[in-house]
């Protein structure tokens, strides 16, 4: 969860156990959630210090993007935004997430929440399975109870592993199966619930709900992601452990094979946002995959909330940040889902970053073999663009008649953005 030790470092609604899939939006507008709220109209104002001079903020959002310089936008695009989705196999990185219906065995959790620790009872599919890859996570939405239940399982070794066997357990919500060794966070409703703030133990590393910001299947597919998104990073500053609306820290900076601490890390909890306008995003054109992860995070931002060590620009990689298939896989068809046809007919994400190309790669070596690595990177074939203020990190200013790259369109919301969104004290002024 904190560190995912990958040689490349995947939308709502997924397959439904019982009946078929279905689309919609992630959280609801509601007062207990920061991750569906869009970016205030005058953020660039609101930058990190609460100021309208960004320039703080805008090198800690390069310090992001470039692992501090370690990186070049021009020189290693792949890094600049890294998506990275594989189907199910060895290489697949994402969340499963199961519909359980009331036919399904009982299972019970101790539960992180809100409000700290609490049992948690709710149907699962029987041992469903968890993703493949080197970590191993899994989502399941109680279609009976409402509950949406996250689980993360700590083993760092390729394997399959699954929720245990109902047998002779699971019959009674006063029998149920037992979930224990995991991390475990617990919704009480996918709509209305808060999305932040689970803790001790949740299985977002920064504390977010149960499904907070990830990005579902068919949302991508659909072209609208209506949310923030959730970044990867090398590691976060060692000085502030974590930001609202983050609970605790992944990988500090400076420890285990994290980069070193520098002043202008970022925290856990750091809000990035890009300054793009719609207008800007469509006369780019790029492929569908990219246009909606880049309006997504100029409209919502994206938080910090996993590590992944050095060399790691601002990353959508992995198993809290990207929805599986392999719900679809063990319990439909893989074949009959949509999205992969999808998927492999877009551009730019064979791990070329051409946009001539079409498809994705094959997986890589060794048993359970992915069929497709989709590799692209959201800040990758985006032309110099005029924008608010700053300049890149090249030295171009995104003011000047031509404008910037994108390490110049990035920058910081200041903490009171999100303290708004949750309307606690501390909100924008």
């Amino acid at each position: 969860m904190a560190l995912r030790n990958l040689a490349v470092a995947v939308a709502f609604f997924s397959i439904i156990v019982t009946t078929a899939a279905s689309g919609g939006t992630a959280y609801s507008q509601n007062a207990n959630s920061v991750t569906t709220k869009p970016l205030p109209g005058d953020v660039l104002s609101h930058c990190y210090g609460n100021t309208s001079n960004c320039s703080a903020g805008d090198a800690i959002a390069k310090c992001a993007m470039t692992d501090c310089g370690s990186l070049s936008e021009l020189n290693n695009p792949t890094y600049m935004g890294l998506f990275f989705k594989a189907s199910p196999g060895r290489d697949d990185f994402g969340n499963p997430v199961y519909y359980s219906a009331s036919t399904d065995p009982w299972y019970s959790i101790l539960a992180a929440a809100p409000t700290g620790s609490k049992t948690v009872t709710f149907h699962a599919p029987n041992a469903a399975t968890f993703s493949e890859g080197v970590e191993h996570e899994l989502t399941i939405w109680d279609q009976t109870t409402g509950w949406v239940v996250e689980l993360y399982n700590s083993s760092t070794s390729f394997g399959i592993i699954s929720l245990p066997a109902a047998s002779g357990c699971g019959g009674t919500q006063a029998t149920a199966c037992r979930i224990t060794n995991t991390y475990q966070s617990a919704a009480s409703n996918l709509f209305s619930a808060q999305d932040y703030g689970y803790f001790s133990h949740g299985s977002a590393s920064n504390g977010f709900a149960a499904a907070a910001a990830m990005v579902w299947e068919t949302e991508l597919e659909n072209g609208s992601i209506d949310h923030a998104l959730m970044f990867t990073v090398d590691c976060v500053s060692s000085a502030l452990p974590y930001v609202f609306p983050a609970t605790t820290h992944p990988g500090l900076c400076g420890s285990g094979s994290f980069g070193p601490q520098v002043s202008t890390r970022p925290s856990a909890g750091t809000l990035l946002f890009l300054d793009y306008t719609p207008e800007q995003i469509a006369g780019f054109n790029l492929p569908a995959w990219q246009a909606t992860l880049l309006t997504a995070f100029s409209k919502y931002g994206a938080y910090i909330s996993e590590t992944q060590g050095q060399n790691t620009g601002i990353n959508l990689v992995g198993d809290e940040n990207l929805e599986s298939s392999e719900a679809w896989k063990y319990h439909n068809t893989f074949s009959s889902n949509p999205f992969w046809p999808w998927i492999t007919a877009q551009k730019g994400l064979d791990g070329t970053l051409n946009l001539t190309h079409t498809g994705c790669a094959g997986g890589s070596a060794g048993s359970n073999r992915s069929e497709y690595r989709c590799i692209g990177a959201i800040l990758a074939n985006i032309p110099r663009a005029v924008g608010p203020e700053g300049s890149d990190t090249e030295g171009n200013s995104c003011t000047s008649s031509n404008g910037c790259y994108p390490s110049g369109h990035i920058h910081v919301a200041d903490v009171c953005v999100a303290n708004g969104f949750a309307n606690h004290s501390g909100g924008c002024s």
